[in-house]
């Protein structure tokens, strides 16, 4: 700015303190920079824009084909009976056979029951005089509950949990059958 001359390594004028004038290529390269920048920019939105396009098209949607949810495994048919005896004999091999797996017990009601949290449970019987087998349900089941009756033969879906105090316990059930 002073008009002194500043050799090319300078990086200020050693008069007035001003860096030097930029030459023509490094403001080229920048504009260049930038260009390109926007371009990429362009170019990235423009791409998703057309897929988005296709994607209307063919399917009517604009949200990505999504893959089918997994097959759920078909229940294990098991009697209430049989589910205690493999407990009582084993406990670790049934929880092997049977410990969060969707299973479909089959039994007659012993006891139509709320628990400390006011959930409602089937106890199921079994060969043993004082052990049954749990079936527990959610509170949204109460009125489908209230209708089974002692002696009832029903078929209940299940996850099991395992054995606890003696007794297979079964959690998130929903009644399939009921027979009088």
């Amino acid at each position: 700015m002073c008009g002194s001359e500043v050799g090319q390594g300078a990086r200020a004028c050693p008069r007035c303190g001003m860096p030097p004038p930029r030459s023509v290529w490094s403001i080229v390269a920048v504009v260049l920079a930038v260009i390109a920048i926007g371009a990429g920019t362009v170019w990235i939105v423009w791409v998703s824009w057309s897929s988005h396009q296709a994607r209307l098209a063919v399917t009517g949607s604009a949200e990505p084909p999504r893959d089918p949810p997994p097959a759920k495994p078909a229940a294990l048919e098991v009697t209430s009976d049989k589910l205690h005896l493999d407990y009582t004999a084993n406990e670790v091999a049934a929880d092997q056979r049977y410990r969060e797996r969707a299973l479909r017990v089959t039994g007659a009601v012993r006891a139509i029951r709320r628990d400390v949290f006011d959930e409602p449970y089937l106890e199921l019987w079994t060969t043993s005089e004082f052990e049954t087998v749990d079936a527990r349900f959610g509170r949204a089941w109460a009125d489908e509950l209230a209708r089974i009756n002692v002696g009832d033969h029903v078929a209940v879906q299940c996850i099991g949990t395992g054995m606890v105090l003696g007794s297979p316990r079964l959690r998130s059930c929903s009644v399939q059958e009921v027979k009088r």
